[in-house]
């Protein structure tokens, strides 16, 4: 599953931390304004996950998008490991935990993207394994400076940690992007309570059950082998990579909010009009930027400043820009199409 999930990368936040952590490591320090925009070039920015930035920019260094996305199936991976471990420190059956696990992946998949979360839900499940530890200790100091150390380790400043410490603290739901968090604490628990003898009996006795999972697991290393090649390859069906390779240099970019960030981490002397980072552009320039997307309005005057457009070919812009004799077509992919000012 973490390979597969790796194929391909689809998340924009993705690109623009790798980005990001390349300057960090570039400059020896943390960039405290925007660097990467035309629009918001020089305001203030605080950035949370800093830490994972660079480390994923280190990796990205030595083995580029594919060693990122190996990087990051090895911490799903591990993450996985995590709950096997939790699920058998609470007297769960392997095979039980191994079925609940796959079965329960689709639920989980579309959350295990390239992003700082991915350290967030390790570090919630070391904290309970932790915390079980230092509750049948009984000399706890060992564990308490464990607990320090990963909570030093592991803290962001935003909501996805602290919430996660709630869930574990109290079982709580705090937010949408917190149900990842509560999935992977409720299996270890479903796994143990499902690992009754009558469970287990019967699960060892179908030799069906067998049969399915090692055909299962053929099936999923083939399909896995197949796609290795393009392994860290951005979603072809997302993101137009020879429309962004044709960008001229230097040139001021109005973009597609979700293409933003490749284009950040592909042509970085291409400033951006917008990306992924909500909290630096705050909610007026979105919607004011996606009513220029949609068509809307002045084309001269929400089109200021920007020398080429990338956006998406239904968009309401793109068919008035295919009109205008004032803009050129220069590439067209079905994610995208670039426009140049003549």
């Amino acid at each position: 599953m973490p390979l597969a999930r790796a194929e391909n990368l689809a998340e924009s936040d993705t690109f623009w931390q790798v980005r990001t952590g390349l300057a960090t490591l570039a400059q020896q320090r943390i960039p405290t304004a925007d660097p990467f925009s035309w629009t918001a070039h020089g305001e203030s920015w605080t950035l949370n996950s800093w830490g994972f930035n660079v480390a994923v920019a280190a990796v990205y260094q030595a083995g580029g998008l594919p060693g990122v996305a190996l990087a990051c199936a090895v911490l799903v991976a591990g993450i996985g490991a995590l709950v096997l471990v939790l699920a058998r420190s609470l007297g769960a059956s392997p095979l039980v935990s191994g079925w609940l696990l796959v079965l329960c992946s689709p639920l989980l998949i579309a959350w295990l993207s390239a992003r700082p979360q991915l350290v967030d839900y390790a570090a919630v499940l070391a904290l309970v394994l932790l915390l079980r530890r230092l509750v049948g200790a009984g000399r706890p100091a060992g564990p308490l400076v464990g607990l320090a150390a990963l909570a030093v380790a592991v803290r962001r400043g935003d909501a996805v940690f602290a919430a996660a410490l709630a869930v574990a603290a109290c079982g709580s739901l705090a937010a949408v992007r917190i149900l990842p968090v509560l999935l992977l604490l409720a299996l270890p628990v479903l796994a143990s309570f499902a690992s009754r003898p009558a469970v287990l009996e019967y699960a060892t006795s179908r030799r069906l059950l067998t049969q399915a999972a090692a055909g299962g697991l053929a099936a999923a290393v083939a399909l896995t082998a197949v796609h290795l090649p393009s392994l860290g390859r951005p979603d072809p069906a997302k993101y137009p990579t020879a429309a962004i390779d044709a960008i001229p240099s230097g040139c001021r970019l109005f973009n597609d909010y979700l293409l933003g960030g490749l284009v950040l981490l592909e042509q970085p002397d291409v400033p951006v009009s917008l990306d992924s980072r909500n909290d630096l552009y705050g909610e007026d320039h979105v919607k004011r930027s996606l009513l220029v997307l949609d068509g809307q309005g002045d084309l001269e005057e929400g089109l200021a400043g920007a020398g080429c457009v990338l956006v998406l070919p239904a968009r309401g812009l793109a068919q008035r820009l295919r009109e205008s004799a004032n803009w050129e077509l220069v590439s067209a992919e079905a994610a995208a199409q670039l426009f140049v000012r003549r």
